[in-house]
């Protein structure tokens, strides 16, 4: 009785991390070097050696199902689940012992559609996701600093989405907005008493996110959005070391409040275009358990551009 939009799928991957390092060990001048006119380049002896590095991989296997249900002109369910096994390992080169690590979880969405008009779209959407411990293993070699890493469960995440989306001018121009927010439920932490790393603390991002995009006219093209972001630690077990601040209650470090950018181009003639573009990062602590903030800042881009024939610009 009802119109199903049904998706099953699969992924597999294998990616692999190889980092070797050395020394040429210079025998420098024991008696060093004029400050004020240095060799410049390096004339003497060397002798290379390997002095250790990382072997690492990690594998991913997953499969899911998503349907999207016509319940009725105006309104579209969707649910979704995904299944994932992730397993890997890393190595240090000069030792024998590798370590291992797996997991296995089951995510899963849910969303609401409701269509008041052909060029219109409330949704209300919920989410889980996860981060497990191999999550880095493919970029870094390593697992999270602390002990027992390789054991510790995923960290989970549940996500609620609020928001809508209009065509305006013929389907020319977009514009869309949400309300969201993001609870971190067990998130890895260095307990300060067992120095044990653990599945303990809780984060919660909420905000709100505004866009536009598209041809205002047929010369004129524009691309901007602003979010907002409330962030905090919400509970911990780490206690602040060398002079640090309790990170419950505060903001999540590189989190900032306010960010926005903008990018527009304008065609003057239809060969010669010229474009502006500017990115805004508000102010953002550092992390969670420091008082210090990095500075907001601005970056301008800017571009022209002539096409000279089909083929060349």
């Amino acid at each position: 009785g009802f119109k199903h939009d049904f998706l099953v799928g699969g992924e597999i991957s294998r990616e692999t991390y190889d980092m070797t390092t050395g020394s040429n060990n210079l025998k420098f001048d024991p008696n060093g070097y004029d400050l004020y006119n240095p060799p410049g380049y390096w004339s003497g002896p060397t002798d290379y050696k390997n002095t250790g590095g990382t072997d690492a991989t990690l594998n991913t296997k997953a499969l899911y199902v998503f349907d999207t249900i016509e319940l009725a002109p105006q309104w579209d369910l969707s649910l979704g689940l995904r299944h994932d096994w992730i397993s890997g390992e890393t190595s240090a080169k000069d030792t024998s012992g590798v370590t291992d690590t797996s997991d296995k979880q089951l995510s899963g969405r849910a969303g609401v559609v409701f269509k008041p008009a052909d060029n219109g779209r409330v949704y209300l959407a919920y989410g889980t996701s996860f981060s497990p411990s191999a999550e880095a293993l493919a970029t870094s070699g390593g697992l999270p600093r602390g002990n027992g890493a390789e054991n510790l469960k995923p960290e989970k995440s549940e996500t609620w989405e609020l928001g809508t989306k209009w065509e305006l001018m013929d389907g020319r121009l977009g514009l869309d907005g949400a309300l969201f927010r993001v609870d971190k439920t067990n998130v890895r932490e260095t307990n300060a008493l067992t120095e044990e790393l653990e599945l303990a603390g809780e984060q919660r991002v909420q905000g709100i996110e505004l866009g536009v995009t598209g041809e205002i006219t047929e010369q004129w093209k524009l691309f901007a959005n602003y979010t907002f972001l409330d962030s905090e630690t919400r509970k911990s077990v780490a206690t602040p070391q060398n002079g640090g601040i309790d990170p419950v209650g505060n903001q999540l470090g590189n989190t900032p409040r306010n960010s926005a950018n903008l990018w527009t181009t304008y065609a003057l003639t239809p060969e010669f275009e010229i474009g502006y573009g500017a990115r805004y990062m508000g102010t953002r602590a550092v992390a969670t358990d420091v008082p210090d903030k990095l500075d907001s800042y601005w970056v301008h881009n800017a571009m022209a551009s002539y096409q000279v024939n089909d083929d060349f610009s």
